[in-house]
């Protein structure tokens, strides 16, 4: 299906898989499994990553945090991925509450050290400078997601959303979309159209959101280059055909000014 993807569409990079495993068991709502279980859902994500080195991105633990067993709860399985070869990147679901001093919000904690590649939602990541500091010092982003946190009802207004003071920081941070289905929303582009309201302030433009895209560029370094120069070729070519658009190529206005 990937290749054929690939062959239909020449200009795209390639398709990759983050095996994403649940920790609900029936009912759903326990959100309990044991250890044991963890590892078999590392079995299976080894055992995906080498039989498709180029497409699983990396591995990562969701759901609702609140009901269930903390990050530390399995922190040797957990361990263990790291050794493993080929490397599998983490993304570890962290951190999506509004309460602060639980196992909930302090998982940011162990997603950090846990070495996670990021960090799914992050929401909590604000109310722990320490965290913050670590995931600067190691370039690890926060997936924010802000029209699901606002579903959820973890904020109402998104101006008053983590994210803002994340972006006026310039925290690593990049938009997810979670389960836009549900909400009927269109995977990024409406996240991403929030965010640019209620994270850049009156200030923002067409800079804000080329960050935004440039902060989702995380691939190995082969490939985040070949990426980027297709990224920005796309870039380029946008910005010259909106400016010819409306006429304004007398203003001497260059793709490098957006």
């Amino acid at each position: 299906m990937f290749n054929h993807q690939r062959k239909q569409n020449p200009s795209e990079l390639g398709v990759l898989v983050v095996n994403n495993v649940g920790l609900a068991t029936n009912p759903p709502e326990l959100r309990i499994v044991s250890v044991d279980v963890i590892y078999d859902y590392l079995d299976l994500v080894k055992s995906l990553k080498t039989s498709f080195p180029d497409y699983i991105a990396g591995f990562d633990l969701v759901g609702q945090e609140d009901p269930g067993p903390p990050l530390k709860t399995f922190i040797e399985p957990l361990l263990s991925l790291q050794e493993y070869e080929p490397a599998i990147d983490v993304f570890y679901h962290a951190g999506e509450t509004d309460w602060y001093g639980e196992d909930v919000d302090e998982n940011v904690f162990d997603a950090l050290l846990l070495n996670a590649t990021r960090i799914g939602h992050g929401y909590a990541v604000v109310k722990h400078p320490a965290a913050q500091q670590r995931a600067r010092a190691t370039n690890t982003p926060v997936e924010v997601c802000p029209i699901s946190n606002q579903v959820l009802r973890l904020v109402e207004d998104l101006r008053n959303h983590p994210g803002v003071q994340l972006a006026s920081t310039s925290f690593p941070m990049v938009v997810s979309s979670d389960d836009p289905a549900p909400w009927a929303a269109l995977p990024l582009s409406h996240d991403i159209y929030e965010a640019f309201l209620a994270f850049g302030g009156r200030h923002a433009d067409l800079k804000f959101l080329k960050q935004l895209a440039i902060n989702s560029i995380d691939l190995p370094a082969e490939q985040k280059v070949g990426l980027y120069e297709l990224w920005s070729g796309k870039w380029n070519e946008f910005i010259n055909s909106t400016l010819r658009r409306y006429h304004a190529i007398s203003t001497n206005l260059l793709p490098e000014h957006f």
